[in-house]
């Protein structure tokens, strides 16, 4: 027995942005369009909620302020225990250290709910500026960061949130 998959063609990508994830995480999907869909081990899955629920308002003010779609149908957010950057923006494939991106209404701090909000802003301003446009060397990966630095703050301020308490307006 096989079983096949087949995937959209993938555009052309920077070499860093290409990721793979193999693992048996459980997965939980957010509600909003685009779809976001998060994963965390099992016992923190939950946690996950605010974040796949999150991004897809992220994505969406960010689409409105450039007046440019977001170029990804599904993005993962996975939520890894040991992970040496803080995040990553792969290729719809974005990585966080587990305390980037958990969040547990009526027990995490508003001060985390902020966090994982700048942390998921973070990483989908990369969808536009640094992934599609990107670096041609290293001297200047501070362009790209330096805009996804300013949106993560900037984008919470957006969707108006209870936990963003950021304003930029």
């Amino acid at each position: 027995d096989k079983l096949v998959s087949t995937f959209r063609p993938t555009p052309r990508i920077p070499a860093f942005l290409v990721a793979f994830l193999v693992s048996d995480l459980p997965a939980v999907s957010g509600t909003g369009n685009p779809m976001f869909r998060g994963m965390a081990v099992p016992q923190k899955l939950q946690d996950m909620t605010h974040a796949v629920n999150l991004g897809p308002r992220l994505a969406r003010a960010m689409e409105a302020h450039l007046g440019l779609p977001y170029p990804h149908g599904l993005t993962e957010l996975v939520a890894l225990p040991r992970l040496i950057p803080v995040a990553m923006e792969n290729w719809a494939l974005f990585t966080f250290r587990e305390g980037n991106v958990l969040y547990r209404p009526g027990v995490s701090t508003t001060l985390q709910g902020q966090n994982v909000a700048r942390f998921v802003g973070h990483e989908v301003t990369h969808a536009w500026m640094g992934n599609p446009v990107t670096i041609n060397w290293w001297d200047f990966l501070w362009l790209s960061e330096v805009f996804a630095m300013y949106y993560e703050y900037y984008l919470p301020s957006l969707v108006n949130t209870t936990v963003h308490s950021i304003r930029f307006h």
